[in-house]
């Protein structure tokens, strides 16, 4: 009888040219060095969530950089003024020497005021995306792009 021809070759009928027989189970399996990490996390790249965390860590610096100069205003205009208080007619002088905020500028208080707004609203920001990122599982390494003083703090542990 003949052999049919899709029958499979066997280990005496192959020879030594026939490629070894690896089993079902070994062939399911995924090797130990290949590595599969997800693209996305909450449908957003890698790239994506750098944007957003240097986005938003930019927004926060431009935000304290403003507040700083705002106050260095403030300062340069009440180490300008006179030393004279005013307060309520019949205080005595002992509730004069109390400190009273009195605005030195009121164009500077109410700046100052909105820049200190600006810092908590970005503060914020910065926070809800932190809490979006762990919701969606974002590795660290994802999280903005790596500045340089932080490769050498890792380095260092």
């Amino acid at each position: 009888m003949a052999a049919a021809p899709h029958a499979l070759p066997t280990s005496a009928a192959a020879g030594e040219d026939a490629a070894p027989v690896i089993g079902l189970d070994k062939l399911l399996k995924i090797p130990p060095t290949v590595s599969f990490e997800p693209t996305t996390h909450g449908h957003s790249t890698r790239s994506e969530w750098r944007a957003r965390f240097d986005e938003a860590d930019g927004d926060l610096a431009k935000a304290r950089a403003e507040l700083a100069e705002t106050q260095a205003k403030l300062a340069e205009v009440g180490s300008a003024s006179s030393a004279w208080v005013m307060g309520a007619p019949g205080l005595s002088s002992i509730d004069r020497d109390v400190a009273v905020e009195a605005p030195l500028d009121q164009s500077l208080s109410k700046e100052m005021k909105s820049r200190r707004a600006e810092v908590e609203r970005t503060r914020h920001r910065r926070a809800e995306l932190e809490v979006e990122a762990n919701l969606a599982e974002v590795p660290d390494d994802w999280r903005g792009t790596p500045k340089p003083e932080d490769d050498d703090a890792q380095a260092l542990r």
